[in-house]
């Protein structure tokens, strides 16, 4: 199985997002929001756009809101598709 590492990178600080967390990785500064700071009220995540970066290729924001905080993280346009691929071979393997 080919290991693919996604890039993602935080939008508010912009700073990659290699800090683990109950929500998947983040940036460092906002690791630290939660270990000092902890947002409040319900989180939503959601798609918010589907832009294009400086070079050309099209990419993903995702974001994550509470009431006093959010995290939004621009994904590359080919992570869904390496997510979809993963979670299919996880599944396939589960049935073998």
């Amino acid at each position: 199985m080919k290991n693919v590492a996604i890039q993602t990178q935080c939008l508010i600080h912009q700073l990659p997002e290699d800090q683990p967390s109950p929500l998947g990785l983040i940036c460092r500064a906002c690791h630290a929001r939660f270990r000092h700071d902890p947002p409040r009220g319900s989180c939503r995540g959601y798609w918010e756009s589907q832009p294009v970066i400086s070079d050309g290729d099209p990419c993903s924001v995702f974001a994550l809101v509470w009431d006093d905080f959010q995290i939004r993280s621009l994904h590359p346009s080919t992570a869904l598709d390496d997510l979809e691929r993963e979670a299919r071979q996880v599944l396939n393997a589960a049935t073998r």
